[in-house]
């Protein structure tokens, strides 16, 4: 697992794509750990952007 600089702002991950079980990635913990935890994230498409944030179930 990478280790991330402790004031890092950015986060490059890679995408895995298999065939029957869809799309996977791995969340960097200093952002799980920047939204509280959540139990889910929400992704919100904004034009060209796509914002991340925690998600109540």
């Amino acid at each position: 697992m990478p280790k991330w600089q402790k004031d890092a702002k950015e986060f490059a991950v890679s995408i895995t794509y298999h065939e029957t079980r869809g799309i996977q990635c791995y969340i960097p913990r200093p952002v799980i750990e920047h939204l509280g935890k959540p139990k889910a994230l929400r992704f919100v498409i904004k034009g060209s952007r796509v914002e991340v944030e925690a998600h109540k179930i």
